[in-house]
């Protein structure tokens, strides 16, 4: 059956492809040429996988050098015959169209055989025979007549085949002289991509990072469409190559677009530009999404239309841009002019508006180049406008520190008087606050002085009660005894003495001379007693009044805490019970007359606290320890009425006082911290309602 229908093939084929002349291989051998007149075509409606389906079917002829089928989703068919050709050299069949997904060609010879090669982006790029970019088949025909060759192709986008036959080595050196032309292209583009990658490191502009993004995009873009990506870059990547023409346009559509409205600055476009813009590259990622999932006619329509948008909005923006004297917008207007010269001439070229050349062919690479070096030659001359507004700025900087120096000195000048009228005003207060606090501590001290003065008076009141009460009965005693002794002495021996011995003996009975002797001893012993009292008195003021002597040197704080109690003998009585701990220490470095004025503070302070408490029992501990190598600490606790929490922290303070008004200035407790502070050391108080109040006083053993 197979052998009948090629039988067929060869006697219908003559009827079938009747308009088209065959091709002779010697006119190919000067210059590659264009088959498309010399070829006709068939759009397969149904799946056909053999040129024998092909018999009956109906060709058109192809009425350009370049057959072009737009956007087609079915298979195409191309028919094209070749003359007997004697020569010795290789001829090629260069199809020179970079997308392809799959070409298939067939060969009829005499004795009805077909011959089958296949090729296109459907498979990997090692698989083709010869390293080149198109799609390179030998073709030759050694018989002695002409012989039929069936090309089926397949292709996702743009359906145009520019088929060239010539000889190898003129095939070749088309190859190489498009090879170079892309070598420049790509060399141009790589070094604009350096250059201004050096600048956005240098600058940190963030333009600079967009158009070296929109470099990037448009060299793998032209790699890609012209097929050096797939055997450079991805050889082996069929999903890449198929999918790469939507990918990487989207790419160059999205950075030209972010570019433009950074490089003429959003400020510049109107409301409405900017949402087209966001719309344009919104629609672009919808689009990429559109080609993965396979609806490539769709997808490649749209990348068209979206080309045409966004060209067609940068442009209008540009013109209005440049309207409003934006110097950015006139380099930006040039430079799209010709790249979308460029693109105008290649999709003309798709569409058959015009002839397909090495410019229509190349358009969109040259309009691409020349764009590019226009672009960075805007973006240079930015710099340049930077440099020229910052020594504007530079020089209005300078100009305005100038003048604001002018104006400081001036300020400073007036502020200098006002400073020292301050100056003088602060001084002048500063010497009356310490008058008003030397005035304070003097209050203090006269109410402390005034404490002591009462106690003192109580104090000494007793020993010269004991003083005074005696020596009425002395004088009186004394002279009882002075009368009996002069009545001794009136004695004479040479008289009768009875009578006077008998009047001394009356006299001695009647005075009762032994009560007398007695009650002189009492007295005396009293008077006595008064005195010593008194003298320990007065000596203990003087040891506690030694603060003033405004020295330090070691000093027994036992006794210093003990003459303090003393003077305030009146204010404990019997009343207050004192509970004394007194541990061994050893002297310390101090103003022990200071010390014994924070004693007396603090005590004062126990003691009214509880005189108030209401309790039966009224208690104060005294506690005096070593802490440690290198200090001492005396604690001083009673049970009285307890300070409140939320007051605490203010006892500290100048003219705070818990105490009834006229009771008390609300300074010993802030003087006695300061005493303590300048000694070296600290005094904490920590207290309970109802419970208690304990000082605790810090202080080291040498300051």
């Amino acid at each position: 059956m197979r052998i009948y229908f090629l039988f067929i093939i060869l006697i219908c084929l003559p009827y079938v492809a009747q308009s088209i002349e065959p091709i002779r291989l010697l006119d190919c051998e000067k210059e590659n040429i264009l088959i498309g007149l010399n070829s006709e075509y068939f759009i397969e409606k149904t799946i056909i996988k053999d040129p024998i389906e092909l018999v009956l079917s109906e060709f058109k002829p192809v009425t350009s050098k370049v057959a072009n089928f737009n956007l087609n989703r079915n298979a195409i068919w191309l028919h094209f015959k070749i003359a007997p050709n004697k020569s010795n050299k290789t001829f090629l069949l260069d199809i020179a169209n970079g997308l392809t997904n799959s070409i298939e060609l067939f060969s009829v010879n005499e004795q009805g055989s077909q011959t089958k090669e296949i090729l296109g982006d459907n498979f990997p790029f090692k698989y083709r025979k010869f390293n080149s970019v198109n799609f390179v088949f030998e073709i030759q025909n050694k018989s002695q007549i002409d012989k039929d060759f069936f090309i089926r192709v397949t292709n996702h986008e743009q359906f145009q085949l520019p088929i060239y036959i010539g000889t190898k080595e003129n095939i070749f050196q088309s190859h190489r002289r498009e090879g170079t032309l892309m070598i420049i292209f790509s060399t141009i583009l790589l070094v604009m991509f350096l250059y201004n990658l050096f600048i956005f490191i240098s600058t940190k502009d963030v333009t600079y990072l967009y158009y070296i993004l929109y470099i990037l995009s448009i060299l793998i873009t032209q790699l890609s469409m012209r097929g050096y990506g797939f055997k450079l870059l991805w050889p082996n990547n069929i999903w890449l190559q198929q999918h790469g023409t939507y990918i990487f346009s989207a790419l160059v559509g999205l950075t030209s677009l972010v570019f433009f409205r950074t490089f003429i600055k959003r400020d510049n476009l109107s409301r409405v530009t900017n949402i087209l813009i966001d719309v344009i590259v919104f629609a672009y990622l919808i689009n990429v999404l559109i080609s993965i999932l396979k609806f490539y006619s769709i997808g490649y329509f749209f990348l068209q239309l979206l080309a045409f948008a966004a060209v067609l909005v940068a442009f209008v923006s540009a013109i209005i841009a440049s309207r409003k004297k934006v110097a950015s917008a006139n380099y930006y207007l040039a430079a799209w002019i010709l790249f979308m010269l460029g693109i105008l001439l290649f999709v003309a070229k798709d569409y058959n508006l015009i002839p397909y050349s090495f410019l229509s062919v190349y358009s969109l690479i040259l309009g691409s180049g020349v764009e590019v070096l226009l672009l960075s030659f805007a973006l240079a001359n930015r710099i340049n406008v930077l440099q020229k507004d910052k020594d504007i700025s530079q020089q209005q900087a300078y100009t305005i520190a100038k003048e604001n120096e002018k104006i400081l000195c001036e300020q400073n000048a007036t502020l200098e008087l006002l400073v020292n009228e301050r100056t003088q005003k602060l001084e002048q207060t500063l010497i009356e606050l310490k008058k008003s606090e030397t005035e304070l501590v003097n209050k203090e001290k006269m109410s402390s002085l005034g404490l002591l003065t009462a106690g003192i008076a109580h104090e000494i009141n007793n020993p010269i009660n004991f003083i005074t009460s005696g020596i009425n009965p002395l004088k009186r005693d004394f002279k009882d005894i002075v009368l009996i002794v002069e009545e001794i002495m009136k004695l004479n021996i040479t008289e009768d003495p009875s009578a006077k011995i008998l009047a001394v003996n009356n006299l001695i009975i009647e005075k009762d001379i032994s009560y007398l002797i007695e009650e002189i001893e009492i007295l005396l012993d009293g008077i006595e007693d008064g005195a010593n009292r008194t003298a320990s008195i007065v000596k203990g003021l003087q040891k506690f009044s030694r603060s003033d002597q405004g020295f330090t040197k070691e000093a027994d704080l036992i006794d210093g805490l003990e003459n303090t109690l003393s003077i305030l003998r009146n204010l404990i009585n019997d009343k207050i019970s004192i509970k004394k701990i007194y541990e061994v220490i050893p002297f310390i470095n101090c103003a022990i007359g200071q010390i014994n004025q924070v004693f007396l503070n603090v005590l004062t302070n126990a003691i009214h606290a509880v005189v108030d408490n209401g309790k039966i029992e009224k208690n104060i501990t005294l506690q005096i320890n070593k802490v440690g190598e290198h200090d001492v600490s005396i604690s001083i606790s009673d049970n009285g009425i307890g300070i409140p929490q939320d007051i605490l922290g203010k006892i500290f303070d100048p003219f705070f006082t818990t105490k009834e008004v006229g009771k008390g200035t609300g300074l010993g407790l802030a003087i006695s911290q300061k005493i303590i502070q300048e000694h070296g050391g600290k005094l904490d108080i920590k207290s309970k309602e109802q419970v208690g109040t304990t000082v605790v006083i810090y202080l080291p053993i040498k300051k």
